[in-house]
């Protein structure tokens, strides 16, 4: 495998985007291939076998693509089936988890809010980490059931997202929340929205805590270890979708030039 190869990168659509914003601005010089499976988002609300298949397929499009690595920023996929999308590229592939153990450190009595999709809150992985926090009973796990089917329409504003975040947050009116972990890479995109929303209806610090960080150091590892790292190259993008490109990839486009 040549230093100079691709880094790839994969979401059901365009949550995964954020990540790759920080990819690249932490890893200027690497180049890099985008699948979008945005004909088939999201996966949150797909049954196990239909995430596993789509999956395994953006893994395998990758792996013919020549990627020397594979960050899968899609937190459900990661939960439900990481091995196999490590055993089918058969590259080093990096998956994303939610920020429990990042909340976990942070001192306080309030709950930890992981709003993530059902798929990753029903899943073997997302109980896993719960357990093995020391925190467990300050934990609650809210399935945003449409939210990143929502984004995915490229909606992004602070007001778009009130009923949905009521239909969430209704049930806890009055608790206190330390942190909110973002558990789905789609919801870095509208933490305007959630923050608006926290500030107006909930209680407590409510520290937003997002999950690329720690993605990106487990890819840094994985790059020095392996003697990877490309200096020359130029932190090109190649953007594919399964989904309608001409309608999609203005979307992605508009999304690559958001700052934060």
């Amino acid at each position: 495998m040549l230093k100079s190869a691709p880094i790839g990168v994969f979401d059901s659509g365009f949550g995964g985007v954020s990540v790759l914003i920080d990819a690249l601005k932490r890893f200027p010089n690497e180049n890099y291939i985008y699948y979008s499976d945005n004909g088939n988002a999201p996966y949150g609300e797909r049954d196990e076998a239909e995430i596993i298949n789509y999956s395994v397929r953006c893994a395998k499009y990758l792996k013919s693509r020549g990627v020397k690595a594979i960050v899968v920023a899609c937190n459900t996929a990661t939960t439900v089936c990481l091995p196999l999308l490590a055993e089918a590229s058969g590259v080093p592939t990096i998956g994303i988890h939610p920020a429990i153990e990042v909340a976990s450190d942070i001192e306080g009595n309030g709950k930890i809010a992981v709003m993530a999709t059902l798929a990753t809150i029903r899943s073997k992985r997302y109980h896993e980490l719960v357990e093995a926090s020391p925190c467990a009973s300050r934990i609650i796990g809210i399935p945003c059931i449409g939210l990143a089917g929502r984004i995915e329409q490229g909606i992004f504003g602070d007001d778009d997202f009130n009923d949905l975040l009521d239909n969430y947050y209704t049930q806890y009116e009055g608790v206190e929340f330390d942190s909110i972990v973002l558990g789905c890479t789609h919801y870095n995109f509208i933490k305007g929205a959630i923050t608006k929303y926290a500030d107006r209806k909930l209680k407590g610090g409510r520290k937003l805590i997002s999950t690329n960080d720690a993605t990106l150091n487990e890819l840094n590892d994985v790059l020095i270890r392996d003697k990877m790292i490309n200096d020359s190259g130029s932190g090109s993008v190649q953007f594919v979708t399964s989904g309608c490109y001409e309608k999609i990839r203005p979307i992605f486009d508009a999304l690559m030039n958001t700052k934060d």
